[in-house]
């Protein structure tokens, strides 16, 4: 399994290099009405994937945060409805007992 992790990491940084290699073309870049004058597209390219990358970590993070915080709050619940249910167990089975002991015992 290592193997072909390291084997398709290899293939993306291989595709990556070809596709910056074969996009060194200058081009004009408008963004906000600001003219950012011939720029390789390369370099566009890369800025925008590191851009979107570390959005989607960033997001990523955000999520696995939401849901660690979430099952923080589930399991207090639970073993605060664990605690009730141990409690009701204990008090029936208390009821149990002292009704068996107030029975009156059978005449054969």
């Amino acid at each position: 399994m290592r193997e072909l992790k390291i084997f398709l990491v290899l293939v993306i940084v291989l595709a990556a290099v070809w596709l910056l290699t074969q996009n060194s073309t200058p081009v004009d870049v408008k963004l906000f009405n600001i003219s950012y004058l011939q720029k390789p597209l390369y370099l566009i390219i890369l800025v925008t994937f590191t851009i979107g990358a570390l959005l989607g970590f960033a997001y990523g993070v955000s999520q696995t945060y939401k849901l660690k915080s979430d099952i923080r709050a589930l399991n207090k619940e639970r073993l605060k409805l664990q605690t009730e249910v141990d409690q009701r167990r204990v008090a029936m089975l208390d009821r149990e007992d002292q009704s068996e002991l107030t029975e009156k015992p059978k005449k054969a």
